[in-house]
């Protein structure tokens, strides 16, 4: 069973002489219960830690924009997004990107550094569903809206 509860499949796989990175976890993200985040208006599931990170699978809404937020860590850090799934444009810095099609285009890759204002915009008819991986841990308390 994981931190937040979660029962995962583990295989012995391979060990360092750290000892760090002794196992691989398997865990089904439909397993992951998924609550709805009203300040950042999209729903999230939260996936176990690892030493060094944070993830998270995320979902806006068609029509809907994703809060513009920042992460303020003290020991700086990235937040990478991998977005799969709809038809979204960024917005960093209240500057908007043109609509990426996922149906069209693939997946889309953003790193945004810590500090840096962004939120989704899903301008498409089905969820926008992303991977969100923080580095290093995300802690609770670091996100700060911008309204």
């Amino acid at each position: 069973m994981s931190a937040n509860g979660l029962a995962s499949t583990a295989s012995r796989c391979y060990g360092d002489a750290m000892g760090w990175i002794p196992d691989v976890s398997v865990i089904p993200v439909h397993d992951v219960p998924l609550t709805r985040s009203d300040e950042e208006n999209i729903a999230v599931a939260i996936l176990p830690d690892t030493p060094f990170t944070s993830a998270a699978v995320g979902y806006v809404s068609p029509g809907a924009v994703q809060t513009p937020h920042y992460h303020d860590r003290p020991d700086d850090g990235d937040e990478i997004i991998y977005l799969y799934r709809g038809t979204f444009r960024l917005i960093t810095d209240g500057r908007r990107s043109e609509p990426h099609d996922t149906a069209r285009t693939g997946p889309v890759y953003v790193a945004v550094k810590a500090g840096t204002v962004a939120s989704i915009e899903n301008c498409g008819t089905e969820d926008v569903a992303f991977f969100a991986v923080f580095a290093p841990m995300f802690k609770p308390g670091e996100i700060r809206y911008v309204t």
